[in-house]
């Protein structure tokens, strides 16, 4: 197999340093973790990033807090439904609804329900492109 091998003569190769062009370390701007390493600390991992809250924001609800969808209304034989769109995901217990090319636009705590007339929920929130909106609902339980 052919090889290399240097020398140490090379331009190339890192030179020697001294004491003197190491700086030493400002422990006052040191990240608490990497003080905690050189100290020897063993910190706990409830402290640690991956295992914190996610951030929330000042008016966020937590989703154990929030009361429960209501039961939508029934959907009575007489009322015109129209196709709006089809379920793209479902994330614990809310459900995103993709809407069809044109549809007739849907505002909040408008009532989905199925082809055979079995209501699911109120639309909670609208969002995305006004062509081709979504719509976000929480499934009863």
């Amino acid at each position: 197999y052919p090889a290399i091998i240097r020398d140490g003569d090379d331009s190339s190769e890192w030179s020697d340093s001294s004491d003197e062009d190491v700086e030493a370390l400002d422990m006052d701007n040191m990240p608490r973790w990497l003080e905690d390493i050189k100290n020897g600390v063993d910190r706990d991992l409830d402290d640690d990033a991956c295992h914190a809250e996610p951030p929330r924001t000042k008016n966020e609800i937590p989703a154990e807090t929030r009361p429960p969808p209501p039961p939508p209304p029934p959907v009575a034989p007489d009322e015109a439904i129209v196709p709006i769109g089809d379920v793209v995901s479902v994330v614990g217990d809310v459900v995103v609804v993709q809407s069809l090319p044109n549809p007739p636009p849907l505002d909040e705590e408008s009532i989905l329900c199925l082809e055979t007339r079995q209501g699911l929920a109120a639309i909670e929130e609208v969002f995305g492109p006004v062509a081709a909106p979504l719509y976000a609902f929480r499934a009863p339980s």
